[in-house]
C-alpha cells in the first residue's frame, strides 16, 4: 500500500513538474517579431480640411481608399517605412475626378517585445500629397484643381499578432502641411493653401523574419 502511495505521489509530482515546465516554455514562446522586412495592405477612411477653400472641403470631405506599406525593422523597436495610398472622395456629387494620393517615408517605434502578441507603436513621417478635384465651378466657369505639397504626419496604432509573422493592424494618423503647387486647368497660381488630413485604417502586416 505504501509502495502504491509513493508511486502515486511520484506520478503527481512528475505531472506537476511537466506542467510547470510546459507553462514556462510557453511563456518564453516567440509571439511577435518586428525586426526585418515587412509588407502590409489595408483599407482606410480619410477626412481632409483647409481654411483656404470656401466650402469646397465641406462638399465631400471624407473618402475611402487603401494602400501599401513597406517597412524594415532595424531592431525590435526602431523601424523605417514607406507608404503609398489613394482615397476617393467622389461619392455623392457628379465629379469627373476627386481623390488624393499620398506617398510618405518615416520612422516607427514599436513598444513591447517578442513575448507579446499586442504591439502598440507610434510613428512620424513626411508625406507628399497630391489632390485632384474636377470639375470645380468658379465664377461661372469649370476648372480642374490640382494641388500638391508636403506635410508632416504623426500617427500610431496597434499590431495584433495572430502568429509571429502575421498581424492585424489598426492605425490612425494626422497630416498637417501646405500645398506648394496649385494648378487651375494646368495653369499655376501663386496661392499656397493649407491642408489637414485625418485617417483611420485597418489592415494586415506580414513580417519576413
Amino acid at each position: 500500500m505504501k509502495t502504491i502511495l509513493k508511486k502515486y505521489i511520484a506520478f503527481i509530482v512528475m505531472c506537476t513538474i511537466i506542467s510547470l515546465s510546459s507553462r514556462a516554455q510557453d511563456a518564453l514562446t516567440l509571439r511577435s517579431n518586428t525586426e526585418g522586412f515587412h509588407i502590409g495592405l489595408g483599407g482606410s477612411y480619410k477626412h481632409w480640411a483647409s481654411s483656404y477653400f470656401n466650402q469646397l472641403d465641406e462638399l465631400e470631405p471624407t473618402g475611402i481608399g487603401g494602400g501599401l506599406n513597406l517597412g524594415f525593422g532595424l531592431t525590435q523597436h526602431i523601424e523605417l517605412f514607406a507608404t503609398l495610398d489613394y482615397h476617393s472622395f467622389a461619392f455623392k456629387n457628379d465629379w469627373d475626378d476627386y481623390g488624393m494620393t499620398i506617398v510618405g517615408v518615416g520612422t516607427r517605434y514599436n513598444f513591447g517585445g517578442t513575448l507579446q502578441k499586442v504591439r502598440p507603436y507610434a510613428e512620424l513621417a513626411y508625406n507628399y500629397q497630391y489632390l485632384v478635384v474636377n470639375p470645380v465651378q468658379l465664377n461661372g466657369q469649370l476648372f480642374k484643381y490640382e494641388l500638391s505639397g508636403g506635410a508632416l504626419s504623426l500617427g500610431g496604432g496597434v499590431n495584433f499578432f495572430v502568429s509571429p509573422r502575421l498581424a492585424l493592424n489598426l492605425k490612425a494618423g494626422a497630416n498637417l502641411g501646405k500645398f506648394s503647387s496649385f494648378l487651375l486647368n494646368e495653369d499655376g497660381i501663386e496661392d499656397r493653401p493649407d491642408v489637414k488630413t485625418f485617417q483611420f485604417g485597418i489592415g494586415l502586416n506580414y513580417f519576413f523574419n
